[in-house]
C-alpha cells in the first residue's frame, strides 16, 4: 500500500478522514491524484473501479492483460470496501478498450510479420529465377561443349 509505514494500526491513512458521494464516471475521484481511497457502497450492485495498482486479468478469450480496472459483482448495500481506488467507473468500457487496444497492436504486429514473410518469399522467388537462369546457361554451355547432347 502506498504510504504505509511502520505500525499498521498507527498509520493515519488507514482511517477515514472524510467522506463524499461519488457518481460513477470516467473522471478521477475529486481530490484524488495517484493515491486511492476506500469505498462505502450505499446501494449495491456491480462496482467497476480503477485501482492504485495493477494486476493480471484474463480477457474473454483467456489472454492475460495487465490492468488496474476491477469489476466487483453483486456488492450488497451498505458494504465498506477496503480497496484503494482512484476512479469509480460507470461501466467496464475502459477495460474493453484496453483489451481492444491489445488486439489492435497484435493485429498490427501480425500484419508486419506477414509483410516481412511476403518480402522473404519474393526474394526467394527472385533467387530461384536467378538459379534457374544460371542452370540453363550451364546446360547450354555443356550442350555446346559436348556437341549437342549425348550420343549412344
Amino acid at each position: 500500500m502506498k504510504g504505509l509505514q511502520g505500525n499498521f494500526m498507527s498509520e493515519p491513512r488507514v482511517f477515514a478522514h472524510s467522506a463524499r458521494n461519488i457518481t460513477p464516471s470516467t473522471n478521477a475521484i475529486p481530490l484524488v491524484d495517484q493515491r486511492g481511497v476506500a469505498l462505502y457502497v450505499g446501494s449495491g450492485g456491480n462496482v467497476v473501479v480503477r485501482m492504485e495498482g495493477t494486476h493480471m486479468s484474463p480477457d474473454p478469450n483467456g489472454v492475460m492483460h495487465e490492468t488496474n480496472i476491477n469489476i466487483f459483482n453483486n456488492i450488497p448495500d451498505g458494504l465498506f470496501m477496503p480497496i484503494l481506488v482512484t476512479h469509480v467507473l460507470d461501466n467496464n468500457e475502459e477495460l474493453w478498450n484496453q483489451w481492444e487496444n491489445y488486439y489492435k497492436d497484435e493485429i498490427v504486429k501480425l500484419e508486419k510479420a506477414v509483410e516481412r514473410e511476403k518480402e522473404i518469399i519474393s526474394d526467394l522467388k527472385r533467387q530461384e529465377e536467378g538459379l534457374k537462369g544460371e542452370l540453363r546457361e550451364v546446360q547450354e554451355t555443356f550442350e555446346d561443349e559436348c556437341g549437342g547432347g549425348s550420343q549412344g
